[in-house]
């Protein structure tokens, strides 16, 4: 019976030692998925200065022809395609 009695507590501390493991593993993955939605919250904020290549409304004000903007890559992506900014994104 003692070895029975050794043998259910062995086992439950290896299942408590593998809950304990994949509860760890779950914890490492989601904060490596937190940072990684940091970095691209960071990198979508970012903001870069281009030349305006014609007259432009940005946040409620306009910005003639040779002005320099700054803008989210978002924007930037927008204006681009429009022609309406000079320069690439570094």
């Amino acid at each position: 019976m003692t070895a029975n009695n050794e043998q259910d507590a062995a086992k439950e501390a290896a299942a408590k030692e593998a809950a304990a493991k994949e509860a760890a593993a779950k914890e490492a993955a989601a904060k490596k998925a937190a940072a990684k939605k940091a970095a691209e919250e960071a990198a979508a904020n970012k903001k870069q200065t281009f030349v305006a290549t014609f007259r432009l409304l940005l946040d409620g004000s306009y910005a003639a022809p040779g002005a320099t903007v700054t803008l989210t890559r978002a924007q930037f992506h927008e204006l681009k395609a429009l022609g309406a900014i000079e320069g690439d994104w570094d």
